[in-house]
């Protein structure tokens, strides 16, 4: 395992990590399914196992710090005020929205609907 650490940190344009060295912020130590290895390409970069690998308008897999790996979210119905700006959310921040919306038991993760609490007509039903 110490070599094929070696090989990726030998690439400019990717950050490699032991799975315990990974930001905390990326939520990764405690997934079972990550690997004993985490690489992450620069933006603009990719990794792939074929020399003809030709890239598309899209990706994923990179920090999700980047500008551009954001996206826009849209909620409407009879809880959300409306014409409503919220600070940006993590995505992980989502399945604990729906949760709450559906009103079901949300399993424990790393998300809360706190973030929403703005958007809220009623925040005290949530």
């Amino acid at each position: 395992m110490e070599q094929v650490y070696k090989s990726f940190k030998a690439i400019p344009q990717v950050q490699t990590y032991y799975k315990h060295e990974v930001p905390a912020r990326l939520n990764y130590q405690k997934n079972i399914r990550i690997g004993p290895i985490v690489v992450i390409a620069d933006e603009g970069y990719v990794l792939s196992s074929r020399a003809d690998y030709k890239r598309d308008n899209g990706g994923h897999g990179f920090d999700n710090y980047l500008t551009s790996m954001r996206a826009v979210f849209m909620a409407r119905g009879p809880g959300f005020k409306k014409n409503v700006t919220i600070d940006s959310i993590e995505n992980v921040n989502v399945h604990a929205l729906i949760c709450g919306l559906l009103d079901i038991r949300c399993p424990p993760t790393n998300g809360s609907i706190i973030r929403f609490k703005d958007a809220f007509i009623n925040p005290d039903d949530f």
